[in-house]
């Protein structure tokens, strides 16, 4: 599985920025306060032992409405052994006979389960989290996508 982008919005200091990774080189440079340790503090959401608080919905600037949500959201691409294993696991969690019957259509193609994960995919994990008016307290949840 190999992380090909992040897309961080409304987190800490992050208004929206969309991060790229490219398979030869990762380095992250900037000037200090520039949201440097942010960025990885959101990569390391991955996690699923780290949780979101209070303290990582940016705040709103004076000329903004009240920021409610925010979202982090990573794009993987699957190897052949993740995509099998990730078929296997669909496999056994769905009724009927999805090696049979087409079940999603991409490029005007109807697609069983298999021949859909036989496809060169991307992937999308993503952290979704709102403020609740109420307590103001944050609510979170991870959102795993093919």
């Amino acid at each position: 599985m190999r992380l090909n982008r992040v897309t961080i919005e409304n987190f800490r200091s992050i208004s929206n920025v969309t991060i790229k990774f490219e398979p030869r080189c990762r380095v992250l440079v900037g000037i200090n306060e520039s949201g440097k340790s942010n960025i990885l503090k959101a990569l390391s959401l991955l996690d699923t032992e780290k949780t979101i608080g209070d303290e990582d919905l940016r705040e709103s600037s004076t000329d903004e409405d009240i920021i409610e949500e925010g979202e982090i959201s990573f794009i993987f691409t699957l190897d052949d052994e993740d995509r099998t294993r990730a078929y296997e696991i669909l496999k056994k969690k769905v009724l009927g006979d999805l090696d049979a019957n087409p079940i999603i259509e991409i490029d005007k193609k109807k697609l069983t389960l298999l021949q859909y994960f036989s496809y060169k995919i991307e992937t999308l994990y993503r952290i979704l989290f709102i403020v609740k008016a109420v307590r103001g307290a944050i609510g979170y949840k991870r959102i795993f996508q093919f």
